[in-house]
């Protein structure tokens, strides 16, 4: 999410799965990933320090500069990150970036995109 100061930083949070209704601590926000359409990059290392180091970069740096303008896609300043296994063999990730609404990209979802977007046509986080 990008900060609200118009720097170009992000703020990074951390999150965890809550049941609907659940009490949340007076110290932590509740907050729920919105609907909607999303672009979803999964990918993996050989252990979680190469994840969240160069594995998250190369990922990053192949979604934003060749996947999605080749697909003539664009994203809204937002993504959320989901560590989907940490073990000894290995460690994966996706990288949930939302869609531009359809009038801002200037394309349909439905035509011409590949399997990634489509699967992630309002595809909410469990």
């Amino acid at each position: 999410m990008m900060s609200s100061d118009n720097d170009e930083t992000f703020i990074y949070f951390a999150g965890a799965a809550a049941n609907p209704g659940a009490l949340v601590p007076e110290r932590f926000t509740n907050w729920e990933l919105s609907s909607g359409e999303y672009i979803v990059c999964q990918f993996e290392a050989e252990n979680f320090t190469e994840l969240r180091t160069s594995a998250i970069d190369k990922a990053l740096k192949y979604l934003l500069k060749t996947w999605l303008p080749s697909h003539k896609l664009s994203i809204q300043p937002f993504s959320a990150e989901k560590y989907t296994g940490i073990t000894a063999a290995g460690s994966s990730m996706e990288i949930w970036t939302a869609l531009a609404p359809s009038s801002e990209r200037g394309d349909s979802l439905c035509s011409g995109t590949n399997a990634m977007a489509r699967n992630a046509n309002r595809r909410k986080p469990k």
